[in-house]
């Protein structure tokens, strides 16, 4: 499967096209190569937040080691450990 990264407008053309067509999630997906989660997905996302709900996701975050040592310390205190 691609892992190419769709952009709001392009999700958003996606997912105004299938509400739009008489299709199945999955006879639409197809077309797409898309998996129908990820179109469910983009249209519960549409439904919440809008446009801005369509915004490229990352679910592979980077953190600076010196945000992640700020966080550690926090948590320390938090728990009295320093």
């Amino acid at each position: 499967m691609s892992r190419y990264k769709y952009t709001a407008v392009e999700r958003l053309t996606i997912i105004t096209e299938f509400s739009s067509s008489s299709l199945s999630l999955e006879k639409f997906s197809e077309q797409y190569g898309l998996s129908g989660q990820t179109i469910r997905r983009w249209l519960l996302q549409a439904k919440h937040s809008g446009i801005d709900g369509l915004e490229n996701d990352s679910d592979n975050r980077h953190y600076s080691q010196a945000f992640k040592l700020k966080l550690g310390a926090g948590l320390f205190k938090w728990r009295g450990l320093l």
